[in-house]
């Protein structure tokens, strides 16, 4: 799974289970709009941050892949 669309997975499941981009973004101690462009797929080179995401959106972990 690349990170755009692990991103845009984790975006789903944190829909599905009623958690907000600003929620999430103050767990993990970045800006909501960083959170943003993760979740529509625009950021790829933040894959830490990107896990934190999944892990707080309760996204079991997939092996990400770098996007060509």
């Amino acid at each position: 799974m690349t990170p755009a669309q692990m991103g845009r997975t984790a975006a789903s499941n944190a829909k599905n289970i009623g958690i907000t981009q600003e929620e999430i973004a103050l767990a993990i101690n970045v800006n909501q709009s960083q959170v943003s462009r993760i979740f529509r797929g625009q950021v790829h080179r933040h894959t830490d941050t990107l896990e934190k995401i999944c892990k707080y959106a309760r996204l079991k972990s997939v092996k990400v892949t770098p996007d060509d």
